[in-house]
C-alpha cells in the first residue's frame, strides 16, 4: 500500500511480475515517488491454461494467477494436470521485464476467480432413482444378450472387429488407475496391422464418448509432448506435463513402432509406474499417470508378410510391450465376401447410422 505525499492518497499495486511495481501517478497529478506504508503477503500461484475451445487470445495456452480462496485444497486440486474446469475471472495485461528493463510488448495474463469442475468424480449417492433404474436395466440387459448390442454401436461406421471394439468398451468402463496402489485397474491395448484396417478410427472414437481421453501421434513428438518437461521462462522453472499426464482417464497414441529412442524409458514409467517423475534444477516432482493407453503401430515393413514369422514383424520396445494386456493382429487378407460385406457396408452406413 503506498501514500501520495501530496495529498495523503492511499492506493494498492497487486505485483504480477518480478519486477516491484509502484503507483506512477497520482489523482491529484502527483508523479513522484510515493511512500511505501506496508505490504500484505498473500498465497498465489501461476499456472497454464489450455482453452480446448479454441478461443483464447494466447494460442490457446494462458498466463493465468491463482490467489485467496481459488487455493484452497477443495478448489485447487481442480487445476491438475489433465482436469477440466470452467473458470470466471480478468483478463489483464502484464508487463514483460527483460534485462531490468520493461519491454514495450505486453503479455495477456488471467486472473481467476471462480471455478466449476467439468469432470467431478462420480458420487454413487447422488444418483436419481431413474438413472438407478436405467443401470439396473442395462446390467440385466447384458445378462441376458451379452455385450453384441455394445459393440454394434461403439463406432457404428467401422464393420466387423467386434473384440477389438469389445475391449474398448470394457477398457472404458474401468477405473483409472490410482498410482498409490501397485497394480493397473485400466487395461492397456496395442492394434497392431496392416494399414487401412480402421484401427486407429476405432481407438479415436474412444474420444467422442470419453471428455478425459486425448489422442495423439508418437511420431514428431518428443519427450515433452508426450510425457512431461522442465522449461525455463520469464518467471522461473516451470513442469510441463504431456498427453500422457494430461489424458486422465485414457491415453491414444498411434505410430508406437516409430516412437523416438529417447521418448521410450519415460514412457515406460508411465505405463509400469502410473507416474512420470521429474528430477531437474532442484526441482523434484512426480506427475501422476492415471490413464490407461491405446496404441495402434504397423508391423515393421509397412504390411505382414505371409512368408514370415509374427513375431519377426515386429519392433516394439520390449518394455513397453511386455506391459501390454491385449495385443491385437488385424490383418488385411484377400477374401471376396468379406470384401463385399465391407464394400456394402460402407455404401449402407448413412442410413444405419441416421
Amino acid at each position: 500500500r503506498f501514500e501520495c505525499p501530496n495529498c495523503g492518497t492511499l492506493m494498492s499495486i497487486q505485483q504480477t511480475t518480478n519486477r516491484f511495481k509502484s503507483p506512477s501517478r497520482c489523482s491529484c497529478n502527483w508523479k513522484g515517488a510515493f511512500q511505501l506504508l506496508s505490504k500484505e503477503i498473500v498465497d498465489s500461484c501461476r499456472i497454464i491454461l489450455e482453452n480446448n475451445k479454441g478461443l483464447s487470445l494466447n494460442n490457446k495456452r494462458l498466463n493465468s494467477l491463482l490467489s485467496g480462496r481459488i487455493l484452497d485444497k477443495d478448489n485447487v486440486i481442480n487445476f491438475s494436470p489433465g482436469k477440466e474446469v470452467e473458470v470466471i475471472g480478468i483478463l489483464k495485461e502484464v508487463s514483460i521485464v527483460k534485462f531490468n528493463s520493461i519491454s514495450t510488448n505486453f503479455e495477456i495474463a488471467f486472473e481467476v476467480l471462480g471455478l466449476k469442475s467439468l469432470n467431478p468424480d462420480i458420487d454413487v449417492n447422488n444418483f436419481t432413482e431413474e438413472e438407478i433404474e436405467n443401470i439396473k436395466a442395462l446390467s440385466n440387459k447384458i445378462e441376458k444378450e451379452g455385450l453384441d448390442f455394445l459393440t454394434n454401436s461403439y463406432a457404428p461406421e467401422i464393420h466387423g472387429h467386434k473384440y477389438e471394439k469389445l475391449a474398448l468398451i470394457i477398457q472404458q468402463a474401468q477405473p483409472k488407475n490410482n498410482p498409490k496402489k501397485e497394480t493397473r485397474d485400466k487395461s492397456n491395448i496395442l492394434f497392431l496391422g496392416d494399414p487401412g484396417v480402421a484401427k486407429s478410427k476405432m481407438a479415436n472414437f474412444i474420444t467422442k464418448i470419453n471428455s478425459e481421453a486425448k489422442s495423439g501421434s508418437c511420431t514428431g513428438s518428443s519427450h515433452v509432448g508426450l510425457t512431461a518437461s522442465l522449461d525455463k521462462d520469464d518467471y522461473g522453472w516451470v513442469v510441463k506435463p504431456g498427453l500422457a499426464v494430461l489424458s486422465s482417464d485414457t491415453c491414444i497414441l498411434s505410430e508406437l513402432n516409430l516412437m523416438a529412442d529417447e521418448e521410450k524409458p519415460k514412457m515406460q514409467q508411465a505405463i509400469n509406474d502410473m507416474k512420470i517423475e521429474i528430477n531437474k534444477a532442484s526441482i523434484h516432482q512426480t506427475l501422476p499417470v492415471t490413464a490407461g493407453f491405446v496404441f495402434d503401430a504397423n508391423p515393421v515393413s509397412g504390411k505382414f508378410a505371409d512368408n514370415i514369422p509374427l513375431l519377426k514383424q515386429i519392433n516394439l520396445f520390449p518394455p513397453i510391450k511386455d506391459r501390454i494386456d491385449l495385443i491385437f493382429c488385424i490383418r488385411d487378407k484377400p477374401d471376396s465376401k468379406e470384401d463385399r460385406e465391407v464394400a456394402e457396408y460402407i455404401l449402407n452406413r448413412e442410413d444405419r447410422i441416421k
